[in-house]
Order: structure tokens, then sequence, then C-alpha cells
């Protein structure tokens, strides 16, 4: 009895996660904030909505350029560093670039390793529990 009761929950749990995502990306896709900092590239206004900011969307097109040709994401902080645009923390990482949104239209690039992928395949095999389509049985 206990097993219904976790598949249960785990259940209610996706639901969740997919209701909150896809709130999100439709806050998103209207241009609204969705979390107390705004994304580089824009800036808060007066009624709390987005404005774009000129000189971080320089850095993003710089930064887009750099990366259509190939060059590694250190090399690209480095170079937006050259071209006196600062990020909004300490020094521009590798992870800085990975995680700015891309200008234009389109979904915003997932930063997610294989760690992540891996993690959440373990956690669904273990909900979807022994015998399941995919898994293999565990012999008792």
């Amino acid at each position: 009895m206990l097993r219904i009761v976790d598949v249960f929950a785990v259940y209610e749990r996706d639901v969740i996660r997919g209701r909150t995502r896809a709130a999100m990306t439709a806050k998103r896709e209207r241009g609204e904030r969705v979390s107390r900092f705004a994304p580089y590239g824009s800036e808060l206004g007066q009624g709390g909505d987005l404005v774009p900011a000129p000189a971080e969307l320089l850095a993003l097109r710089l930064a887009g350029e750099l990366a259509a040709a190939g060059v590694p994401l250190r090399r690209i902080g480095a170079e937006l560093e050259r071209a006196g645009h600062r990020p909004r923390g300490r020094a521009w990482a590798p992870r800085n670039g990975r995680l700015m949104p891309r200008p234009g239209p389109g979904p915003r690039p997932r930063s997610q390793g294989r760690a992540v992928g891996a993690r959440r395949q373990r956690r669904r095999a273990a909900a979807s529990g022994p015998g399941a389509p995919g898994m293999p049985r565990r012999r008792c």
C-alpha cells in the first residue's frame, strides 16, 4: 500500500513541476519578470516589467558572434572584458556565457549536463519500479 502512495506522490510532484515550468515559460515569452533578477540584456522598469538594457544587448550580440565563430567560452569572457563589457558579478566566467540568454526568437538554451540527465533517468527508473518497460527486473 505504501508503494502506491509513493507512486502517486511522485506523479503529483511531476504534475506540479510541469505546471510550474509551463507557467514560467509563458511569462518568459510574454516578456514578464520571472525571478527577482532581470535576465542579462534587460533591466526592471518602473512597473516591474522588463526593459532592454542597451549596453548588455551589445555584450550579448558580441558574445553571440564569437560563439557562432566557435570561440571557447573562456576566450569569449576575455573578449567581453577587453571590449569593456562588465558582467553583473565580479568577472566573466565560462558559466556566465553558457547561461546568458541568446538574443532573438526561440527557446532559451538549457544548461543540463550529463550528470543532471543521468540523475533524472535514475529517479524516473526508481519511480516506475521494477519490471517497467525498458527496465530490468530485480531478482529477489
